[in-house]
């Protein structure tokens, strides 16, 4: 295909004829390429979601332990982050700010 012509899917379609000129190993052959990029493309793509994932957690929790230093109340933080009283403590607990671990919930 002339390399002056610069239509919308004319490269994949430049592909596709291509393609159909190979062999039947050819064809096999890139057929697995092209499952391998996806497999990897996609493993790539759930790594990054993962670490966006961890980053937003630690973000969270960073935000918990903000506002219980400045003395709001774990109901309000609850509140706020859209989480239950129970999640907070646990993550406070985790980050040894809660040292009294004697802490109820209301109406528990």
């Amino acid at each position: 295909m002339p390399k002056k012509y610069r239509a919308k899917r004319l490269s994949q379609l430049n592909e596709k004829l291509n393609y159909d000129k190979m062999d039947a190993t050819t064809k096999q052959q890139y057929d697995e390429y092209l499952t391998n990029v996806r497999i990897s493309n996609s493993a790539l793509e759930t790594v990054s979601l993962k670490g966006k994932h961890k980053k937003r957690q630690e973000e969270r929790q960073n935000l918990i332990l903000k506002m219980y230093d400045l003395g709001q109340e774990i109901k309000f933080i609850a509140t706020v982050i859209e989480m239950s009283e129970k999640e907070v403590i646990q993550i406070l607990r985790k980050m040894v700010k809660i040292f009294n671990t004697n802490i109820f919930l209301p109406g528990k």
